[in-house]
């Protein structure tokens, strides 16, 4: 009897924890050396179509507003705010090398389509957002802060966005605090992996250029809850 009670314990407390984690990240998780070493390789290859980035006081996300040619290179030694670059591809159909190094050593980037690659320049800023299937982020190159939060069927979730939508990650901790909102805040390194719960609002920021990689699952059976 006492076993059953403990078992049944241990199950109820299991649930509770799943349904209540938003995100982890694991440290460390791959050595992704070799990896970075084949990049620098191609890195002053010419890119087709790279996104130059803004970020408005009066819009509710970061968008591209023009797209230019350039290198790799180029896009990790950019620093100014107001001309942030970002290359973004899902490795399908783009020729560029860099998608071929990133498959010899990530295999299951050809086995799968639903990997992103991006490569962002410094002073990095991107607005709370959320994706509607299952997240894994990892970071190849450089660092990456996410502020993962959850406002999961909150009834003033509307009015809080629009609230806090030009808030620094530092400010919109302290504010989901006192609101008694859940987050996480995370800074990515090379080789650590971020899992982000699907319906999780998070904002993201860079003080330096950074390479990650995204792994985000079809939706057919991601719509909701999903567990890792």
């Amino acid at each position: 009897m006492i076993a059953i009670f403990v078992a049944t314990l241990l199950c109820a407390m299991y649930v509770f924890t799943r349904k209540k984690r938003i995100s982890f990240l694991i440290e460390g998780k791959y050595d992704v050396s070799d990896l970075v070493a084949d990049i620098q390789k191609v890195q002053d290859v010419p890119l087709d179509r790279v996104g130059m980035y803004r970020t408005e006081k009066d819009k509710n996300a970061t968008w591209a507003y023009n797209f230019k040619k350039c290198s790799i290179r180029n896009i990790l030694s950019t620093s100014n705010p107001h001309a942030r670059l970002q290359y973004k591809t899902d490795m399908t159909n783009d020729k560029h090398p860099i998608c071929d190094v990133v498959k010899h050593h990530i295999p299951s980037c050809v086995r799968s389509l639903d990997h992103t690659l991006r490569v962002c320049s410094k002073n990095w800023e991107f607005k709370s957002h959320f994706d509607c299937a299952y997240n894994k982020v990892l970071c190849i190159l450089g660092s990456k802060r996410f502020l993962v939060f959850d406002l999961y069927d909150h009834p003033d979730e509307v009015s809080i966005i629009e609230h806090t939508k030009n808030m620094s990650i530092d400010d919109l901790k302290i504010f989901l605090g006192q609101c008694g909102i859940r987050c996480n805040d995370h800074t990515l390194r090379p080789g650590d992996e971020l899992h982000i719960e699907p319906m999780m609002y998070h904002r993201v920021e860079a003080d330096e250029s950074s390479i990650i990689l995204g792994h985000s699952p079809p939706l057919d059976n991601k719509i909701g809850r999903a567990h890792v």
